[in-house]
Protein backbone atom coordinates (compact mmCIF):
# COMPACT_ATOMS: atom_id res chain seq x y z
CA UNK A 1 0.00 0.00 0.00
CA UNK A 2 1.53 2.89 -0.99
CA UNK A 3 1.30 6.15 1.26
CA UNK A 4 -1.58 8.11 -0.44
CA UNK A 5 -3.42 4.82 0.02
CA UNK A 6 -2.73 4.70 3.38
CA UNK A 7 -3.59 7.97 4.23
CA UNK A 8 -6.85 7.58 2.26
CA UNK A 9 -7.59 4.48 4.68
CA UNK A 10 -6.65 6.44 7.81
CA UNK A 11 -9.09 9.35 7.14
CA UNK A 12 -12.07 6.76 6.20
CA UNK A 13 -11.74 4.43 9.42
CA UNK A 14 -10.72 7.79 11.43
CA UNK A 15 -8.64 7.00 14.29
CA UNK A 16 -8.61 3.10 14.68
CA UNK A 17 -11.35 1.57 14.98
CA UNK A 18 -11.74 2.66 18.75
CA UNK A 19 -15.93 3.23 19.73
CA UNK A 20 -15.92 7.03 20.57
CA UNK A 21 -17.18 7.19 24.11
CA UNK A 22 -20.08 9.43 23.08
CA UNK A 23 -21.12 5.86 22.14
CA UNK A 24 -22.10 5.36 25.59
CA UNK A 25 -25.09 7.60 25.72
CA UNK A 26 -26.66 5.26 22.90
CA UNK A 27 -25.73 1.93 24.60
CA UNK A 28 -28.63 3.02 27.18
CA UNK A 29 -31.12 2.20 24.15
CA UNK A 30 -29.78 -1.11 24.51
CA UNK A 31 -32.38 -3.41 25.46
CA UNK A 32 -36.75 -4.99 24.65
CA UNK A 33 -39.11 -1.99 25.40
CA UNK A 34 -42.53 -1.67 25.48
CA UNK A 35 -44.00 1.56 24.09
CA UNK A 36 -47.36 3.63 24.44
CA UNK A 37 -47.63 6.21 21.60
CA UNK A 38 -49.79 9.37 20.82
CA UNK A 39 -50.10 10.63 17.50
CA UNK A 40 -51.74 14.27 17.97
CA UNK A 41 -51.67 16.09 14.69
CA UNK A 42 -54.84 17.84 13.75
CA UNK A 43 -57.00 17.89 12.71
CA UNK A 44 -57.50 13.97 13.30
CA UNK A 45 -58.42 13.40 17.09
CA UNK A 46 -55.28 11.75 18.95
CA UNK A 47 -54.89 8.09 18.38
CA UNK A 48 -52.75 6.07 20.99
CA UNK A 49 -50.74 2.87 20.30
CA UNK A 50 -48.67 0.49 21.36
CA UNK A 51 -45.46 -1.26 20.40
CA UNK A 52 -42.18 -3.46 21.61
CA UNK A 53 -38.80 -2.22 20.33
CA UNK A 54 -35.44 -4.43 20.56
CA UNK A 55 -32.35 -2.21 20.08
CA UNK A 56 -28.50 -4.09 19.90
CA UNK A 57 -25.10 -2.75 19.34
CA UNK A 58 -24.05 -3.61 15.95
CA UNK A 59 -20.91 -3.46 14.17
CA UNK A 60 -18.00 -3.94 16.75
CA UNK A 61 -20.60 -1.24 19.05
CA UNK A 62 -19.81 1.02 16.86
CA UNK A 63 -23.66 1.91 16.02
CA UNK A 64 -26.93 0.39 17.45
CA UNK A 65 -29.89 -1.07 15.74
CA UNK A 66 -33.40 -0.35 17.21
CA UNK A 67 -36.17 -2.71 15.63
CA UNK A 68 -39.76 -1.24 15.95
CA UNK A 69 -42.53 -3.32 16.06
CA UNK A 70 -46.52 -2.37 16.35
CA UNK A 71 -48.31 -4.15 18.92
CA UNK A 72 -49.63 -7.07 15.91
CA UNK A 73 -45.97 -7.87 15.74
CA UNK A 74 -45.37 -6.10 12.41
CA UNK A 75 -41.98 -4.33 12.02
CA UNK A 76 -42.38 -0.80 11.65
CA UNK A 77 -39.19 0.88 11.52
CA UNK A 78 -35.73 0.71 12.39
CA UNK A 79 -33.54 2.94 13.66
CA UNK A 80 -30.14 2.83 13.29
CA UNK A 81 -27.72 5.36 15.87
CA UNK A 82 -24.33 6.53 15.53
CA UNK A 83 -21.70 9.13 16.63
CA UNK A 84 -19.37 10.11 14.09
CA UNK A 85 -16.38 11.30 15.88
CA UNK A 86 -15.11 13.10 12.74
CA UNK A 87 -18.27 15.51 12.30
CA UNK A 88 -18.97 15.67 16.49
CA UNK A 89 -22.68 15.05 16.01
CA UNK A 90 -24.79 11.90 16.55
CA UNK A 91 -26.53 10.75 13.70
CA UNK A 92 -29.89 8.71 13.22
CA UNK A 93 -30.73 6.68 9.99
CA UNK A 94 -34.93 5.46 9.85
CA UNK A 95 -36.19 2.76 7.45
CA UNK A 96 -39.89 2.40 7.78
CA UNK A 97 -42.03 -0.57 5.93
CA UNK A 98 -43.88 2.31 4.00
CA UNK A 99 -40.56 2.88 2.14
CA UNK A 100 -39.55 6.29 3.89
CA UNK A 101 -36.10 7.05 4.94
CA UNK A 102 -34.75 9.41 6.99
CA UNK A 103 -31.41 10.38 8.15
CA UNK A 104 -31.14 13.11 11.08
CA UNK A 105 -27.85 14.87 13.12
CA UNK A 106 -28.40 14.99 16.39
CA UNK A 107 -27.03 16.98 19.90
CA UNK A 108 -26.67 15.13 23.46
CA UNK A 109 -27.55 17.23 26.30
CA UNK A 110 -26.43 15.70 29.69
CA UNK A 111 -27.86 18.39 31.53
CA UNK A 112 -31.12 17.23 31.20
CA UNK A 113 -30.13 13.72 29.37
CA UNK A 114 -31.48 14.42 26.51
CA UNK A 115 -30.55 13.54 22.49
CA UNK A 116 -32.17 15.59 19.76
CA UNK A 117 -32.02 15.12 16.20
CA UNK A 118 -32.89 17.34 13.24
CA UNK A 119 -34.10 17.57 9.92
CA UNK A 120 -35.26 19.78 7.23
CA UNK A 121 -35.92 18.51 4.41
CA UNK A 122 -37.99 20.60 1.58
CA UNK A 123 -39.00 23.80 3.65
CA UNK A 124 -40.51 21.63 6.29
CA UNK A 125 -38.32 21.01 9.78
CA UNK A 126 -38.68 18.03 11.99
CA UNK A 127 -37.49 17.56 15.27
CA UNK A 128 -37.03 14.36 17.33
CA UNK A 129 -35.91 13.88 20.79
CA UNK A 130 -35.53 11.36 23.48
CA UNK A 131 -35.36 12.09 26.57
CA UNK A 132 -33.82 9.31 29.28
CA UNK A 133 -35.97 9.98 32.60
CA UNK A 134 -34.38 7.34 34.21
CA UNK A 135 -32.13 4.06 32.73
CA UNK A 136 -35.29 2.13 32.77
CA UNK A 137 -37.81 4.89 31.05
CA UNK A 138 -37.50 7.21 27.92
CA UNK A 139 -39.59 9.64 26.58
CA UNK A 140 -39.65 10.74 23.07
CA UNK A 141 -40.96 13.19 21.13
CA UNK A 142 -41.37 13.82 16.93
CA UNK A 143 -42.68 17.72 16.06
CA UNK A 144 -42.43 18.17 12.11
CA UNK A 145 -43.23 21.84 11.17
CA UNK A 146 -43.79 23.38 7.12
CA UNK A 147 -42.11 26.17 5.67
CA UNK A 148 -44.89 28.43 7.35
CA UNK A 149 -44.27 26.97 10.87
CA UNK A 150 -47.54 24.83 10.99
CA UNK A 151 -46.86 21.46 13.29
CA UNK A 152 -47.94 19.10 10.44
CA UNK A 153 -47.00 15.68 12.43
CA UNK A 154 -46.72 15.86 16.12
CA UNK A 155 -46.02 12.29 18.34
CA UNK A 156 -45.15 11.78 22.51
CA UNK A 157 -44.27 8.22 23.35
CA UNK A 158 -42.97 6.77 26.87
CA UNK A 159 -40.86 3.33 25.94
CA UNK A 160 -40.38 1.25 29.45
CA UNK A 161 -37.54 -1.50 29.94
CA UNK A 162 -38.53 -4.68 29.87
CA UNK A 163 -36.64 -6.91 32.20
Amino acid sequence: MNAAAMLTAVLLLGAGNQVPPEMKVLERLVGTWKSENVVKTAPTTPTASTGVSKTTLILGGHFTENRNYSNDGALANINMFSYDARGKVYRQWLFDSNGNTLESTGTWNADNRTLTFTKEQGGNKGVFSMRFVDDDTVHTNIVWKDAAGKVTFDFEGKATRQK
